[in-house]
């Protein structure tokens, strides 16, 4: 029983000691939750610290925003006059280059307008000069006219009546190659002339010129041509073989002198090929790469090229054209008609040179009438600077009168000058007290 008991208080003294225990727990349990707590609440108070210190900090700010938002209304407000005042001055400003647009397209109107009158009437007196002048060279020009179409028609006949006297000279040339050379020349001459060529002009005779050597050559004939070119020319006879083989009846002594005669004009075709005329110094590189063999006799020519077919190949490649008056012609009178569109072609030149002077003579005209304005201009200014210091506010003739006031007068009395305030208007500005927003004037501002 005792044990029971003892037992029983051991078990009631156990669960004492373990109620004890779980209390302490329970009880350290709350303490650290209440500290937990505590801290918690101290955490909040400083947090509620801190939120009251950033709401008046906030309610600062917010303030602030309040007289920022009313500043910028202000500026806003302010803004909004100086945009209006802007419009107003940019409508201004819009309004004046439209005048000075339309000033500028009135001025450039009216310059093109003297200028066009300006070149009218120069090119007018020009032109009536030139007409004056065209009537003084056409008049000579017609009866010159007149003079070569007689000399055409003539030329119609030239190679027949040439033939004729070649006929008749025959006897008295075939014994003197010297007299065959100078009548060859002679001919070529008359051809040249006959064609419009002027000597010394057009052509030159005999003139001398010079190998890369240093020796002297003197061809017949040189034609100048346009842009200092040149067509050398030299004559050539074949007579004697030629004569007796017209003369001949005899059908085997007539065929030789023929040959004769064919051998006789390929002579010469080599021995001026072996000249190089076109390769002399003074010509070189300005002439066609042949040089012309004129044979007066046409009919000497045509019966050797009639017997031997390929003697003007044998020509050519020996850099030898071979011509006679009537294949010359043609050729003469193209150079004829080059050098007239060569002269006309200088006029031109020259009516263009003196437009494109009248032109910039026109322009310097302008510049010149420009600088006289802003001259003009300069002492209009000073003049209104003047009168302004004279009848201004403060001016030396209010207090001239102040003093005529007071009884102060000189031997003179202040002349009642009703220009007295008037300032003189600059040119290319727009008077005062005046309708017109613009002037007509050439001297209009168009800056």
């Amino acid at each position: 029983m005792s044990i029971i008991i003892i037992l029983i208080l051991a078990v009631i003294a156990a669960a004492l000691t373990a109620w004890v225990f779980l209390l302490k727990k329970e009880n350290d349990a709350k303490n650290k939750d209440f500290a937990d707590i505590s801290a918690k609440a101290a955490v909040l108070e400083n947090e509620n610290k801190n939120l009251s210190a950033l709401n008046q900090k906030c309610e600062s700010e917010l303030k602030d925003t309040q007289n920022l938002n009313e500043s910028l209304k202000n500026e806003l407000s302010a803004l909004k006059a100086k945009e209006a005042e802007l419009k107003a001055v940019k409508q201004n400003l819009e309004d004046n280059f439209a005048r000075q647009q339309a000033s500028f397209d009135k001025l450039q109107a009216s310059a093109k307008d003297n200028f066009r009158q300006l070149a009218d009437e120069v090119f007018k007196t020009k032109i009536s000069e030139l007409k004056t002048e065209s009537k003084e060279i056409v008049a000579p020009l017609n009866t010159n006219l007149e003079k070569l179409q007689d000399k055409l028609s003539r030329m119609q006949n030239l190679n027949e009546n040439l033939q004729k006297e070649a006929a008749n000279l025959t006897k008295a040339l075939q014994f003197s190659g010297k007299t065959q050379g100078n009548f060859g020349e002679m001919i070529l001459e008359e051809v040249l002339e006959a064609c419009g060529l002027k000597k010394g002009v057009n052509y030159e005779v005999q003139a001398t010129l010079h190998s890369d050597e240093g020796k002297p050559y003197r061809p017949d004939c040189i034609v100048n041509l346009p842009d200092q070119r040149y067509i050398v020319i030299d004559s050539k006879m074949s007579l004697t073989a030629y004569t007796k083989f017209v003369s001949e009846e005899d059908s085997e002594l007539k065929a030789k002198y023929l040959q004769d005669h064919i051998e006789s004009i390929e002579k010469h075709i080599k021995e001026l090929s072996a000249k190089k005329y076109q390769d002399l110094k003074e010509i070189k590189g300005r002439t066609p790469d042949f040089v012309m063999m004129f044979v007066p006799i046409e009919y000497a020519y045509m019966a050797a090229l009639d017997a031997k077919r390929d003697l003007g190949i044998f020509a050519g490649g020996k850099r030898i054209a071979v011509v006679t008056a009537s294949s010359l012609i043609p050729i003469l009178k193209t150079v004829e008609s080059l050098w007239r569109i060569s002269t006309s072609q200088k006029e031109m030149d020259e009516i263009i040179r003196i437009g494109s002077a009248i032109h910039t003579q026109a322009a310097s005209f302008l510049e010149n009438m420009q600088e006289l304005r802003n001259g003009i201009n300069k002492a209009g200014q000073a003049f209104n600077k003047s009168m302004t210091s004279l009848d201004g506010g403060r001016g030396i003739l209010l207090y001239a009168k102040k003093l005529e006031e007071l009884g102060v007068k000189g031997k003179k009395n202040l002349p009642q000058d009703k220009s007295a305030g008037v300032k003189v208007p600059l040119l290319g500005q727009p008077e005062e007290n005046t309708t017109d927003e613009t002037s007509d004037s050439l001297f209009e501002d168009v800056d």
